[in-house]
Order: C-alpha cells, then structure tokens, then sequence
C-alpha cells in the first residue's frame, strides 16, 4: 500500500495574476521615488521654483523687489534724479530781445540769441544760469558789449579784454527789452594775443531772458 503525501494546494490562476500587478506595482513606485531622489539631489533649485515660486527677471515680484532695493531705479520714487526744466518764455518775448540784439547798426563780431537766465528744478527750486563767451580779438581799438535783457531781477556783467576788467549790473524789465553797454580798449601791443571774455550771471531769484553782442567800434 502506497502512502498518502498531502497535497499542497496552488494559488488560483486570478489570485497570481492579482500578486504579479501587486509586485509590478511595487517595483514601479520604488524606481519612481528612486527617480526623483536622484534628481533632487542633482537639480535641487528646479524643486525649490516648483513647490515655493520662481521670481524670474520682469515678474512683479522681481520688479517689486528690485525697485524697493534700488530706488533709483524708479524716478517717481525719488524726484531729484528728474531733470531740470528749462524755464518758459513766450515766442513773442523771445522774438523781442533777438529783434533788439539785431536791429543795433554794425555788424557783431558775436551775437548771443534770446536763452532763459535759469531752470526750475523738479522740486521747483529755481537756479539761475551764467552766461560765458570767449572771443579772440585781432584789431586793436575800442570794443562794445551790449546785453540785453526781459523779465524780473537783474544782472552782473563782467566783460575783460586781456587784463582790463569792466563790470556793470542793469536791471530787466518785464514786457520790454532794456539794455546796457560796456566799452573797453584793446592796445595794439595786445592784438592776435589777447581775447576778451563775457560773464552775465542774474541775481538770486531771477527770472530773465538774456541776449547779448560784442561789436568791434574802432580806434
């Protein structure tokens, strides 16, 4: 008589199919964590942008960020980086002083057009501008600058030949021209060495349209 072994039982054919998708599955997911370890490890600032935000060049967290760290950056934000303006004269007014500087006899060795004697600052200071020409002479003889002026305040007047210094002041007029004149003599020793220099500065406060020429009279 043959002995009887127990006989073990094999999994159905469903339950192993169920255990191998189970294994699959498994083995998927840890090569998926294994992934992404390896790339965090590598590119760990590619993760940082991905869960915390990434504040690139012209986002408005950047341009936020770097306009309260630079506030030059922005000049609304400080108003002594904006230029200084020009102060305005009317078309008419500028017409009239050029009209007064042209119309004298001669012919001017130079003729400085109408130009406002100052600026406003963006702050709205008003700071006044100097008036500086330079002329080489070559004739000796009696030399004449005329200066010329529209607005409020007043101006000094600084007009050498070589070391001959003639200062003067005149007071503007608002509506009309007025005007003033220095003479001065070049030597004959001092021609084609010496040159003459114009200095017209306005007074504190002045608000002004300045011309001016230089006109060569004879011995």
């Amino acid at each position: 008589m043959m002995a009887a072994f127990p006989q073990t039982q094999q999994p159905e054919p469903s339950k192993r199919r169920r255990l191998t998708w189970k294994a699959i599955a498994c083995i998927a997911l840890a090569a998926i964590c294994a992934i992404c370890v390896c790339l965090y490890c590598a590119f760990p600032s590619m993760f940082h942008d991905m869960f915390h935000g990434s504040a690139h060049p012209g986002s408005p967290s950047a341009t936020q960020s770097s306009s309260q760290a630079n506030p030059q950056a922005n000049p609304q934000a400080n108003p002594q980086t904006n230029p200084q303006t020009k102060a305005n004269f009317s078309s008419s007014d500028i017409a009239k002083l050029n009209k007064a500087a042209s119309s004298m006899d001669g012919n001017p060795i130079s003729l400085g057009e109408a130009h406002p004697g100052y600026t406003v600052g963006s702050d709205g200071a008003l700071n006044v501008q100097s008036t500086r020409n330079v002329e080489e002479l070559h004739n000796s003889g009696t030399y004449q600058l005329t200066v010329f002026c529209l607005g409020k305040g007043s101006l000094s007047i600084a007009f050498s030949i070589g070391a001959k210094t003639r200062q003067q002041t005149m007071q503007c007029l608002t509506g009309s021209a007025n005007q003033t004149s220095v003479n001065l003599d070049a030597d004959a020793a001092d021609t084609d060495t010496v040159n003459s220099t114009t200095i017209i500065t306005p007074a504190a406060s002045s608000k002004c349209l300045i011309a001016y020429r230089l006109d060569y009279l004879g011995v």
